[in-house]
């Protein structure tokens, strides 16, 4: 027993410090097991970090991409507004040189002077094409007793456009007999725009509200308001004016973005200023407020990126209600608006 005594007592110290050890081992373990795991964690983070800003970066580039190819594709066009409706030759050739797409017509204006298959005629002639969109009118959609001679009116310049290749007919913002439209006002010009509504669509083409200044800048706005409420949505789509959502108080990027889904025709109009005060001076013309497009206050660039994001399919129409010198307004304004879709 002595002789074992020794290996016995040996062997218990092994044992001893075997179980004092073995827990310490344990610990090691789990602890290298919780650095491995916090490892792999870290490392799926790291990742996901890296995955997360890969396809960040790649959307942002498919958003890049995608916006200089709408860029290269959307169309161009140049609004007879401010041209001389007795000399439409200058109009259509200056069209042609500037390198715009086609011009908007607005056959109510055309009519004191010309046949209209003499313009289409002149344009062919001259080389230049016919934007998709004839402005129609709107003021006298307030009138019960016009009801005939408007819907008439509706029916003739639907099938001018859609006879020529267009779809989109365009009526502006109504006003009341005074200073505001009172109830009556409102059912009347609802069922106007009905009533508009049903003749174009049954003539195969598409009604634009174009957003006009009427009267003041305050009731202009109230106008434009009331408005979007007004409308069957289900049944017209927005022709915007930039301009005039200047005029009516109506900050024009925010307004775009809100209503891009409803917007298949762009009138792009610069504003001198936004400062109704100034608008609304005695002996002040609204007309005279527009300026070359890039010289004013409306943001084209942010409007065009938001556009761009929404892939809009419409035409860009360049449009100056009001130019002494409308060609080289025309030139300045399409020079601007290529250099903004340049870089977007």
């Amino acid at each position: 027993m002595r002789a074992l005594s020794p290996i016995l007592s040996s062997g218990g110290c092994r044992r001893g410090r075997e179980m004092h050890i073995m827990p310490v081992a344990r610990r090691s373990h789990e602890q290298q097991a919780r650095r491995v795991s916090r490892r792999e964690l870290l490392g799926e983070t790291a990742a996901g970090i890296a995955a997360w800003a890969w396809a960040s970066r790649r959307s942002r580039a498919e958003s890049d991409v995608d916006a200089a190819a709408w860029a290269r594709t959307v169309k161009i066009g140049l609004h007879q507004a401010g041209w001389d409706p007795r000399s439409l030759r200058e109009l259509f050739t200056a069209a042609r040189e500037l390198g715009y797409d086609g011009v908007e017509l607005a056959p109510p204006w055309l009519e004191k002077y010309h046949n209209m298959a003499d313009v289409y005629r002149l344009l062919v002639a001259v080389g230049t094409k016919l934007a998709p969109a004839a402005y129609v009118g709107g003021g006298e959609l307030r009138n019960p007793a016009a009801t005939d001679a408007y819907l008439l009116k509706a029916r003739k310049n639907s099938r001018w456009i859609k006879a020529h290749g267009g779809r989109y007919v365009t009526y502006g913002t109504v006003s009341g007999a005074g200073k505001r439209r009172t109830a009556e006002e409102r059912k009347i010009i609802a069922e106007a725009f009905d009533r508009v509504a049903n003749v174009a669509i049954a003539e195969g083409c598409i009604p634009l509200y174009h957003n006009h200044y009427v009267k003041s800048c305050p009731e202009s706005k109230l106008l434009l308001q009331e408005d979007m409420k007004l409308l069957d949505w289900s049944r017209w789509r927005l022709c915007v004016d930039t301009g005039h959502l200047v005029l009516a108080l109506t900050e024009p990027v925010a307004f775009v973005t809100k209503w891009a889904d409803k917007i298949s025709w762009m009138h792009c109009k610069d504003v001198k200023t936004a400062d109704a005060g100034e608008l609304e001076r005695p002996g002040t013309r609204w007309q005279d407020r527009f300026t070359p497009l890039g010289t004013g206050v409306v943001d084209f660039p942010r409007i065009l990126k938001v556009l761009a994001e929404r892939q809009y399919a419409g035409w860009l129409v360049v449009e100056q209600d009001n130019s002494p010198r409308p060609y080289e307004t025309s030139k300045a304004s399409i020079a601007y608006v290529r250099r903004v879709l340049d870089v977007l």
